[in-house]
C-alpha cells in the first residue's frame, strides 16, 4: 500500500495534464507501477477525494507499462493517451487510450515522422491563456453590451416622460372651449360700447354712402 501511494503521488506530480484541469476542481492522477490504475480527483469545499476510474489489466495485453512521461490528456476528445513500453522498457510503437466519456481501453498506433526507432515522447504542457483571455475580451464586451443597454433604456424613458407631457396639453386645452363659449355674448354685449365714440361719423357718414349707392 505504502509503495502504490509513492508511485500514485509521483505519477500525479508529472501528468502534464494535472497543472491545467480539464473540469474544475476535477484532476486525473496515474499509478504507473506493477498495477496500472487512473485515479479522478475531486475537491469539494477543502475537502479532496481520489476516486478509481479503471484498472489497466497487464496480464492480458502481455503486461506492458506506460512510459513515465509519454501521457497526455485530448480535452477535445475527453481521452487520456499513454504511449506503451514493453516488460524491456522498450518502445512498443503503440499508445493506449483511455475514454473517459466511455470508461473503455483502446490501443492506437500514432503516426510519426521522426527517423528515430526508439523514440520516447515527453508531452510538453499546454497553455490555456489565449482561452483564457479570449473569454475575459467576450466578458468584457457583454459588459459594453449591458452598458448601452441601460442607455436605450434611459433614452426610452425619456422619450416616454416626454409623451406623458404632451398627454397632459391636451386635456387643458380641452378645459378652456366651454370657457370661450361662456365669453361670446359678452363679447357681443361690449361690440355697441365700442362703437358708441364713433356714433357721430357714422351719422355723418350714412347720407353720403345712400348717395353713392344711388349714382
Amino acid at each position: 500500500m505504502k509503495k502504490l501511494f509513492s508511485c500514485l503521488l509521483l505519477s500525479s506530480i508529472s501528468l502534464p495534464f494535472i497543472s491545467s484541469p480539464a473540469k474544475a476542481d476535477t484532476n486525473y492522477h496515474l499509478n504507473n507501477s506493477d498495477i496500472i490504475e487512473i485515479f479522478e480527483s475531486s475537491l469539494s469545499g477543502s475537502t479532496i477525494s481520489f476516486t478509481k476510474l479503471t484498472t489497466f489489466d497487464r496480464s492480458s495485453n502481455n503486461n506492458v507499462f506506460f512510459g513515465q512521461e509519454g501521457y497526455w490528456f485530448d480535452e477535445s476528445q475527453n481521452k487520456l493517451y499513454f504511449q506503451e513500453m514493453s516488460g524491456l522498457s522498450q518502445v512498443t510503437g503503440r499508445h493506449w487510450v483511455y475514454d473517459l466519456t466511455d470508461s473503455a481501453w483502446s490501443a492506437t498506433t500514432i503516426s510519426s515522422d521522426t527517423s528515430d526507432t526508439n523514440v520516447s515522447y515527453s508531452t510538453i504542457p499546454s497553455s490555456y491563456s489565449d482561452s483564457i483571455s479570449t473569454n475575459t475580451s467576450n466578458i468584457s464586451t457583454n459588459t459594453s453590451n449591458i452598458s448601452t443597454n441601460t442607455s436605450n433604456i434611459s433614452t426610452n424613458t425619456s422619450n416616454i416622460s416626454t409623451n406623458t407631457q404632451e398627454y397632459q396639453r391636451i386635456p387643458q386645452t380641452s378645459q378652456l372651449i366651454p370657457q370661450i363659449f361662456q365669453l361670446i355674448p359678452q363679447i357681443f354685449q361690449l361690440i355697441p360700447l365700442l362703437l358708441q365714440p364713433f356714433k357721430a361719423q357714422i351719422h355723418y357718414l350714412m347720407p353720403k354712402l345712400q348717395l353713392i349707392q344711388t349714382i
